[in-house]
């Protein structure tokens, strides 16, 4: 029986110490049925990366290291995909680590389903104590209870899988999101989900969201942080904002009008949140994240917005110069 090829990807910058747990987990998990290759994205690492991808050197199949020097994680997806040479793609953020028998069960998914994209949980771990007004489930990112295809559903780019073919069919992650060094910015997954929709007969749709294919992702300590919680609210609404309107899933006149409706109606969300949580700590930050995404919602459509105009702009004045002018020959 032919071996499934599953090229498992890892984008990093200065996370050796987590890399290597990661790298540890998925030495455990091997196994001899699948045609496994591991490549390590080096995105400007200056800490001991390279040292640590050495140490697993014969111990993971097909495991290398390669660099991409542009900063930011689209660019270090682009350079992990062109550097795969097997039928799927498995990236895998470089601060989890796979669960019990993930690499089995992936393999029995892909056999079985042969799906175009595919992924499963991401559950966090924490190294201490919480904050009493943080929730646990902030960290959690499940888009389905049932293991199965999913019409609706995503899979987030921690544990996003993808076949080689729909990609090249699709296209490389728009650089333009993503994570660049130590600035917040999203989307780059969820944009490729979308861009599969929108360029996919809904009949061909093969989204498999597989529960048993969970990772296992490090809540950093800076996550533990009222103001990161509240900018990443931001940023996430910001940039799907972008992304519906970009990939069509959305009109950009349908998403002013979505937009102004949750900014006319926050009275009465906040209302109803305050009166489930009530008026303490809890309740008003829970509060503060709604207004933090109704924000990062508005300010995605008047992006939008100044980007099209600014389109339209450029066509009329292209269409008014003497070079953009047609001649009827009389």
């Amino acid at each position: 029986m032919e071996r499934i090829g599953l090229s498992l990807l890892v984008c990093t910058r200065n996370r050796a110490a987590l890399l290597g747990k990661l790298l540890a987990s998925i030495e455990r998990e091997v196994i001899d049925r699948l045609d496994l290759e591991v490549i390590v994205v080096d995105n400007g690492s200056t800490d001991d990366t390279a040292a640590v991808v050495a140490t697993f050197a014969g111990r993971i199949p097909g495991l290398s290291r390669v660099v991409e020097p542009v900063p930011g994680l689209s660019f270090a997806r682009n350079r992990a995909a062109a550097s795969a040479t097997k039928e799927y793609l498995l990236y895998v953020d470089d601060d989890a680590m796979l669960s019990e028998a993930f690499l089995d069960r992936a393999e029995v998914v892909l056999r079985r389903f042969r799906p175009d994209l595919f992924g499963g949980p991401i559950l966090p771990y924490f190294d201490r104590p919480l904050p009493d007004w943080f929730d646990p489930a902030l960290e959690v990112r499940q888009f389905e209870r049932l293991s199965g295809f999913s019409e609706k559903g995503s899979v987030s780019g921690g544990n996003f899988g993808i076949r080689r073919a729909v990609l090249d069919r699709l296209g490389p992650f728009d650089t333009a999101l993503g994570m660049k060094g130590d600035v917040m910015a999203f989307g780059e997954d969820r944009e490729m989900v979308e861009r599969y929709r929108a360029r996919t007969p809904p009949s061909e749709h093969r989204l498999y969201y597989a529960v048993e294919l969970a990772v296992h992702h490090y809540t950093l300590p800076a996550k533990l942080d009222r103001r990161y919680q509240l900018e990443r609210k931001y940023e996430n609404a910001r940039t799907q904002e972008h992304t519906f309107i970009e990939t069509g899933k959305r009109s950009l006149a349908r998403s002013i009008v979505y937009a102004g409706g949750h900014i006319v109606l926050f009275p009465y969300y906040a209302a109803r949140i305050l009166s489930a949580n009530g008026f303490g700590t809890d309740g008003r930050f829970k509060v503060l994240r709604h207004a933090y995404a109704i924000a990062g919602r508005a300010q995605g459509v008047l992006d939008m917005t100044l980007a099209a105009a600014s389109h339209r702009l450029g066509s009329a004045e292209r269409g008014s110069s003497p070079g953009g002018r047609s001649e009827t020959s009389l």
